[in-house]
């Protein structure tokens, strides 16, 4: 395995430094600034990086508990002619306007509850639970075209339409609209399943998508529904509701993208328990549909983002006890009917991933390991890759529980080999990987990745835009912005070319 630039850091002083990243973000930048370009930007690239994520994590004296529940906060990087500026705006969400015009949260995010209104007695307060179903449309997470326009999401029911060039959200949408109304493409329901729990429900954060199919993976983190309802007639927030369950395996169902309907609906596909939030990719070859995802051992890794006041010891032990997302790949047979009892339904080629069937309804899934090291907020080559065969990704890398969220890394899925970017007290983004125009390899482009440098005082502290070559994954370029101490501690991105989006 190559390694570059390693990194002589430890646990304790990215323990001791990383709780700064959890601070809200004081300045809005609405005009675009001018970077500094140290090295080379290829002249080809010709759009924005937009990351989205949160920027404050206290309104008034009120702070919030979660790294899930800060208010959003979008950033654009525009690149062009080897030149980039730098924008960040906090959403305007109602939530957002009413929690700064109240100065307190009034309304439960995923692991905050809304705080009290001080202008009412208790009395009062306890019939205001009652008068809204309402959920915050602080759409913190996730950004992304869907055809010329720009929307936020999360896990709610709300999307937010933004401006591209301004960053003001112009419309708060919940697809589909209403009959005659077209601005927002109108949605439909394709599948239907029914939870196999009586009061649970699994929690999902991605799903999976080949040409043909949906590949959806019930994991062992289960929300209990009564909770729910009851948390939000008396202050508990959703993360309260859930509870893992690690002696449950996760099942995975295969629906037909066009017909809607479960292949194999009456057979159980199973494997070990593991906890996920991102797919990387999935795709179909030879009878089998290849699913690659980022999984977890245990169902804990949430609680490490809760912003507690912990001492550089407590949160040193916290990350070493925190399991490292493995890249797996887990190979389905699409014909389920052949093989004996404990035999190997896979017949691929050049994977270890396994089958087995334990009886005539049911199958066990063995995946493989793409790469000895740990991997989250994966990205490919979505635009020529998403739903087929392809060999790299690219990521925040664990490795071996020294220097969490450090590192980024390339993996190539099919030597299960990866190279690696690190440098001393820096924190980077979700990398996105940028195409080069008519690209003659699939990691023909660069990498893009939004990078804090925390240090350990208080002005020892730099952001800069990293450039990759995608091929060597080494350095480029880096961009830095005056009077730009740090960016957002973010969630996702997305890179849009110019000539995609239209101005809101």
């Amino acid at each position: 395995m190559l390694k570059l630039a390693r990194s002589s850091s430890t646990v304790g002083v990215a323990a001791a430094s990383m709780h700064k990243l959890y601070k809200t973000i004081e300045n809005e930048v609405e005009e675009p600034l001018q970077g500094t370009v140290k090295g080379s930007i290829p002249v080809w690239i010709k759009g924005s990086l937009y990351r989205n994520g949160p920027g404050m994590f206290e309104v008034g004296e009120h702070k919030f508990k979660h790294w899930f529940d800060g208010m959003s906060m979008l950033q654009r990087f525009h690149i062009s002619d080897g030149k980039v500026t730098y924008q960040r705006k906090f959403l305007r969400s109602d939530t957002f306007l009413n929690n700064t015009t109240s100065g307190r949260i009034t309304i439960n995010e995923f692991a905050t509850a809304a705080s009290p209104d001080p202008c009412k007695n208790i009395f009062q307060r306890f019939l205001t639970i009652f008068e809204t179903d309402d959920m915050s449309d602080n759409t913190l997470v996730n950004v992304f075209p869907l055809k010329d326009e720009l929307y936020t999401t999360t896990e709610i029911k709300y999307l937010n339409k933004i401006d591209p060039e301004t960053l003001d959200r112009t419309e708060k949408n919940v697809p589909a609209k209403k009959e005659g109304e077209t601005e927002f493409p109108a949605g439909e329901i394709v599948f239907k399943t029914q939870s196999p729990w009586k009061i649970h429900f699994n929690y999902y954060h991605s799903f999976s998508m080949t040409e043909n199919y949906f590949v959806f993976v019930q994991q062992p983190l289960l929300s209990n529904v009564p909770k729910i309802l009851l948390g939000r007639k008396t202050g508990y927030a959703f993360a309260s509701s859930l509870t893992g369950y690690p002696e449950i395996k996760n099942r995975f169902r295969i629906v037909d993208r066009k017909t809607g309907e479960e292949i194999n609906a009456d057979h159980v596909i199973e494997s070990d328990a593991f906890l996920y939030f991102h797919q990387i990719n999935a795709y179909e070859e030879q009878g089998h549909i290849i699913v690659d995802i980022s999984c977890h051992e245990d169902t804990k890794v949430l609680e490490r983002f809760y912003m507690k006041n912990l001492t550089s010891k407590e949160y040193e032990e916290n990350l070493k006890n925190a399991s490292e997302p493995e890249p797996r790949r887990y190979v389905i047979p699409l014909d389920l009917g052949k093989e004996e009892k404990g035999g190997d339904m896979v017949s691929l080629e050049r994977t270890t991933a396994k089958c087995k069937k334990i009886d005539d309804k049911t199958f066990h899934l063995q995946p493989e390991i793409l790469a000895d090291i740990g991997l989250e907020f994966p990205q490919i080559n979505y635009r020529k890759y998403n739903t087929k065969k392809y060999r790299y990704i690219y990521g925040v890398a664990f490795r071996h529980k020294k220097n969490p969220l450090t590192t980024l890394a390339k993996v190539d899925a099919s030597t299960k080999t990866y190279i690696e970017w690190e440098e001393d007290k820096c924190y980077p983004s979700e990398p996105v990987f940028v195409p080069k125009p008519r690209g003659a390899s699939e990691d023909d482009g660069v990498v893009v990745a939004a990078v804090n440098r925390v240090g350990e005082g208080d002005d020892d502290n730099s952001c800069f835009l990293l450039v990759l070559d995608a091929k060597s994954f080494t350095e480029i370029a880096r961009v830095e912005f005056e009077g730009i101490e740090r960016f957002p501690y973010d969630f996702h991105g997305v890179y849009a070319d110019d000539k995609s989006l239209k101005k809101a």
